[in-house]
């Protein structure tokens, strides 16, 4: 009954990865599947072909290990006899479980080759020009694209789906990374993480949109610059989803097409983006996320539910202006520097983190001390980190409360001992660190041991215990081990996929022997 289940559950996992392998075919690449093969038959086989001889050799000399080379190898070579069907299914096992880490690759070139097949310039012109009236009017062309927006683009808020990223680098699944804003599933966040990390290969999985996790991985290659922000717009076109920023970018991307003068503004610190529309003479906020797009620029604070920190336009030629006074009440802060005599400390430059929604989100506001110790500027209310940067110095962060309406006086020295957010902060990428390091290989090495472990448990417990008080101990075994791995929860995916790899090893062993 057990070889049946376990068998039914190794044919589904098949079909499924087969049919997965087939829908993605095209972005396989060969090269890849060749070197897990060979991996995974040194990796894999041989342990196996070993353990099956010295079983043998226990089980026909009533326990005594035979030790001779001659009758070691009289087994091993006995446990290469295995009829075609079972070489077929071995190899099918081979195949899929190295196939699995990369069945859907692909690469900055690859995607930039998709951008260039569906999109250019011309696509978006024809586009603008189906969707609005060179004859209408700005306002009744913009209620034109927001209603097309919202027919026609996907927003992901709200949708709830893993991604898998497996790279010689990274193992990570991101609903995990997200969980602390489990209303804005993973594409402003993953904007977030550090953009020196290469990726060469990735898989996704995703029970909603696979388009979605692609669309992010896109996003996540394209980097910070203003020149790339642009391309996201043109990605969201292709995929039909996004969140806020692409939703802004497309908007721009077709209004400008259109002739409507536009920018993007954006709230960093409070992980949004919308637009503003010139509309007689007057910049009218968009916001095209929301049912009514026209909201009044002081009631954004109200939508966001928190202070809004700092706001600034970007306009397609990659101008910035601050905009912070449309959209909340404006704060003066004073930022002096000293070094540990209280001497003022020139030359420094200043940037500015907003905790007002996540902790440490760059709000895109750097400023300069130059000749003097002291910055004065305007920015919202909330709470902040501020770090300083100079010839001799970097890194310092500050927790400070800005309150609103009043001038805000921050005396910062320079050589204070490092305070708790920046150890969090250094825990964090420490812990970053670690996870890059769960690599695709590790996946089969892991497994493999695994394997190892499982035969060993099962030759002490057949020699304890009857075979079904076996197979009970080994399966509870299992499950307090997920438990135990779920607990981790950014280990999760790897285990599930490792006690895919066991369970197909555990029946293509009992197929040998």
């Amino acid at each position: 009954m057990f070889k049946k289940i376990i068998n039914s559950i190794l044919i589904l996992w098949f079909s499924i990865t087969i049919l997965f392998i087939l829908v993605n075919i095209f972005s396989i690449k060969l090269d890849f599947v060749i070197q897990y093969i060979i991996l995974s038959y040194f990796i894999f086989i041989l342990p196996l072909m070993f353990v099956e001889s010295f079983r043998t050799i226990n089980s026909t000399n009533n326990g005594k290990l035979i030790t001779t080379m001659e009758n070691i190898l009289i087994k091993i070579k006995k446990a290469f006899k295995i009829n075609n069907n079972q070489k077929v299914l071995l190899l099918m096992f081979i195949v899929i479980s190295s196939v699995i880490s990369f069945s859907t690759m692909y690469n900055t070139e690859h995607i930039d080759n998709i951008i260039g097949k569906y999109y250019n310039n011309k696509y978006t012109l024809e586009l603008s020009n189906n969707i609005i009236n060179q004859s209408d009017t700005d306002k009744n062309n913009t209620i034109k694209i927001l209603d097309w927006q919202k027919q026609n683009l996907l927003n992901i808020y709200g949708k709830s789906f893993s991604i898998l990223y497996t790279n010689s680098y990274l193992i990570i699944n991101y609903q995990t990374l997200l969980k602390e804003s489990p209303k804005e599933p993973y594409l402003d966040y993953i904007l977030r993480i550090p953009y020196n990390i290469k990726i060469d290969n990735f898989i996704f999985f995703s029970n909603e949109n696979p388009k979605n996790a692609l669309f992010s991985i896109y996003t996540r290659y394209q980097g910070t610059s203003n020149s790339s922000l642009w391309d996201s717009g043109k990605w969201a076109i292709i995929t039909k989803s996004g969140a806020c920023g692409e939703y802004s970018f497309v908007f721009t991307e077709l209004a400008n097409m259109s002739n409507i003068k536009v920018r993007n503004i954006c709230l960093n610190g409070e992980d949004h983006a919308f637009n503003e529309v010139l509309i007689d003479d007057e910049w009218i906020t968009i916001d095209s996320t929301q049912e009514n797009a026209y909201d009044p620029e002081l009631d954004m604070e109200s939508y966001l539910k928190l202070d809004i920190s700092y706001a600034y336009a970007l306009y397609p030629n990659g101008t910035i202006e601050d905009v912070t006074y449309r959209y909340t009440n404006l704060s003066n802060i004073n930022i002096y520097v000293y070094d540990g005599n209280e001497n003022t400390v020139n030359n420094s430059t200043i940037k500015i983190y907003s905790n007002n929604k996540r902790p440490n989100l760059f709000t895109n506001l750097s400023l300069e001390t130059g000749q003097s110790n002291c910055i004065n500027y305007n920015i919202g209310s909330g709470n902040y980190n501020i770090e300083v940067f100079n010839e001799s110095y970097s890194g310092k962060l500050l927790d400070v409360t800005i309150f609103e309406n009043k001038v805000n006086n921050i005396y910062i020295n320079i050589t204070d001992k490092i305070d708790e957010r920046q150890k969090f902060n250094k825990n964090d990428e420490q812990n970053y660190n670690l996870i890059l390091f769960i690599n695709s290989l590790a996946i089969i090495a892991l497994s493999a041991l695994l394997v190892y472990l499982l035969l060993i448990i099962d030759n002490l417990l057949n020699n304890i215990y009857n075979e079904v008080t076996s197979i009970f101990i080994i399966g509870i075994s299992f499950v307090l081990l997920l438990i135990m791995i779920m607990a981790i929860d950014t280990l999760f995916y790897f285990s599930i996929s490792c006690v895919y790899i066991l369970i197909s090893a555990y029946v293509l062993y009992d197929i040998i022997k």
